[in-house]
């Protein structure tokens, strides 16, 4: 008489260190035939990247459920595990507001609300100014606040997924241009600067 470990059904990225370990996970992503990985933000980066044999084209994955992902990642993970679907969340902090891309037809975050969740209507999608900067952050705490908000394609980060505070120091204050605001303490308003200043460390 033998017996048989049941196959996994869900594998969490990051699970144990706060990053993804390959080496440990693609092995049992093979041996226990998980179909349901979850992740956050990034974390799929290097299971995405990875060249381990164990996660060849004959993988079991069927599912990564999660949020955050990157599109440009999304387009990765979709093409290295076909056809296997992303389903991504977004629940808010308040409202309890869901949204989840559940058909997957469009790549991307964006999603429709979940039945018996909160009513959402659109605010402004696409358009920062100074104004909606101002109304956003002007409801925190006066110290609080971002004294720089700066608009990039790529943040550099920890292996915890987190803003690399050293990288972000050395590059110093970002140019003045349409992606870069500031705080006026004056008057608590947000501006977009007018001239280069002298480039100094965050």
């Amino acid at each position: 008489m033998s017996t048989s470990r049941p196959p996994r059904s869900g594998w969490r990225a990051g699970a144990g260190p706060r990053r993804c370990s390959v080496t440990y996970s693609s092995p049992e992503i093979h041996r226990y035939g998980v179909t349901v990985v979850t992740y956050t933000w990034a974390m799929l980066r290097e299971l995405v990247e990875a060249t381990s044999p164990e996660l060849a084209d004959h993988h079991p994955i069927r599912l990564f459920i999660g949020a955050g992902m990157p599109i440009g990642l999304w387009h990765k993970v979709a093409d290295r595990f076909a056809p296997a679907r992303v389903l991504e969340f977004y629940a808010s902090p308040e409202g309890d507001a869901v949204l989840a891309n559940v058909a997957g037809t469009k790549t991307g975050a964006k999603g429709r609300p979940l039945p018996s969740s909160a009513e959402i209507r659109l605010g402004g999608y696409g358009v920062l100014t100074a104004a909606t900067l101002t109304t956003a952050l002007g409801r925190g705490p006066l110290d609080e606040r971002p004294a720089i908000v700066h608009i990039v394609d790529r943040m550099p980060l920890t292996p915890s997924y987190r803003p690399l505070s050293t990288t972000l120091r050395e590059a110093g204050l970002p140019a003045p241009g349409e992606t870069t605001w500031y705080h006026d303490f004056t008057d608590g308003q947000y501006r977009q600067p007018a001239t280069t200043g002298r480039k100094r460390g965050v």
